[in-house]
């Protein structure tokens, strides 16, 4: 298996790692929350450098919806798919 092809101080690190999570059960669910977070916020980073790749510093952050998003050429797919990926995300 992959397990044994490792270095035996990374099996025992291992080991003790899987021995740990299986102690406390909510261990790897709640490590998994920050990652969670970070990949609810990518696609919101791709959308927002989309949209200043063409608007530039001029974009108006304190009013973002009411952005129309088709006027962005052949970007206007990404910047529709980011906004939705990251909606999706953060529900």
């Amino acid at each position: 298996t992959t397990f044994s092809k490792l270095p035996p101080s990374l099996q025992e690190k291992a080991q003790e790692f899987l021995a740990r999570s299986m102690k406390d059960p909510y261990l790897p669910a709640l490590a998994l929350v920050p990652v969670a977070w970070g990949l609810a916020y990518v696609p919101h980073f791709v959308k927002v450098g989309a949209v200043l790749k063409h608007v530039g510093p001029e974009y108006d952050n304190m009013h973002p919806r009411s952005t129309n998003l088709d006027g962005f050429k052949e970007d206007s797919g990404l910047i529709k798919r980011g906004k939705a990926c990251h909606d999706n995300g953060l529900e």
